[in-house]
């Protein structure tokens, strides 16, 4: 979604915010922090699952606790490499919803909810804030791919996160009218396929403007 149409969508998530807020965009701006072709300083990754691939389950139980994973450690890298006069910003963590999360049938709305209380524990350190200045954006979870169980899971995880005001979460944008019509499955340019694998830029742009 991000890079839809030469980036259209995160430039339009900037301006959006921008406009919300009442920023001019040069003497107040949305700095946006995302990068995905830097492994070493990512903040985004393809194709790989919050739990067990950017966390690890501590001695393989996640009621032991969690640990830093390649992924997680990329991203603290790029907000710690941040100018200090950054970093102290009030910052907005923008989530999408991982279907390689939702592929574990035995998921539930606990070990997530966990991982994401770790992750953000982690996040806020490398920030040097607290939650009350650095919200986290859910983008609701839609039915896709993976299992009915691990996408339940997830979807209520995010829903209890937004209800702690503790924690501070929103959802921000829902996406259950969403095409996902993005590839051509049949080979045949005339028609489209409906509910596959990738946001089409229409879709992608919709969510964008919603999460603003």
């Amino acid at each position: 979604m991000m890079e839809s149409n030469g980036w259209a969508g995160s430039g339009a998530l900037v301006r959006e915010v921008q406009r919300l807020l009442g920023f001019d965009g040069a003497n107040d701006r949305v700095n946006l922090v995302y990068e995905r072709n830097d492994a070493g300083s990512a903040t985004a990754h393809s194709g790989t699952a919050l739990i067990g691939e950017w966390l690890h389950p501590r001695n393989g139980d996640w009621t032991q606790g969690w640990t830093v994973g390649a992924q997680e450690q990329s991203l603290l890298n790029r907000v710690g490499g941040l100018p200090a006069g950054r970093k102290d910003d009030p910052t907005a963590v923008l989530w999408f919803h991982s279907e390689y999360d939702s592929r574990d049938g035995g998921l539930t709305a606990e070990e997530w909810t966990s991982a994401v209380r770790f992750d953000a524990q982690q996040l806020r350190g490398a920030l040097g804030q607290g939650a009350e200045t650095t919200p986290y954006v859910f983008v609701s979870a839609m039915p896709y791919w993976g299992t009915a169980q691990g996408h339940d899971a997830i979807r209520q995880g995010m829903e209890r996160l937004a209800a702690d005001a503790a924690f501070n979460a929103r959802i921000a944008a829902r996406t259950l009218d969403t095409d996902v019509d993005n590839d051509n499955y049949d080979g045949n340019e005339a028609t489209r396929e409906y509910g596959g694998s990738h946001m089409d830029a229409e879709d992608g742009m919709q969510t964008a403007l919603r999460a603003a």
